[in-house]
C-alpha cells in the first residue's frame, strides 16, 4: 500500500525525511509542493496529528458498535426511506 512521507530538500538537492522510512531499498514518487508546508499553521491538520491520535488512550476507549447492529441499523434507514416515496 503506498505510503506518504514528508521530506525536505536542502539546497543541495538532497532529500531529508521529516519521519523515518519504512524500509530500504524503497522507490517513491516526488510530488513537489508550491507552498510552504515546512511549518504547519496553528491548528492545521496532519498526518502526525492523525498518528497521535490513533495512538492516544481516548481513541482506545472510544464506544465501538456491533456488525449486527450497525447492520439492523442500515436496514431500518433503507426501510423508512423506501416507504415515504
Amino acid at each position: 500500500m503506498p505510503k506518504s512521507i514528508e521530506v525536505e530538500i536542502d539546497a543541495a538537492g538532497r532529500l531529508r525525511p521529516l519521519t523515518p522510512l519504512p524500509r530500504l531499498p524503497l522507490r517513491g514518487l516526488l510530488v513537489l509542493s508550491d507552498d510552504d508546508t515546512s511549518t504547519p499553521s496553528a491548528g492545521a491538520s496532519t498526518a502526525a496529528n492523525a498518528l497521535k491520535l490513533l495512538a492516544s488512550p481516548r481513541y482506545d476507549k472510544r464506544p465501538l458498535s456491533q456488525p449486527e447492529e450497525v447492520s439492523r441499523r442500515i436496514a431500518a434507514l433503507r426501510s423508512d426511506w423506501d416507504s415515504k416515496d
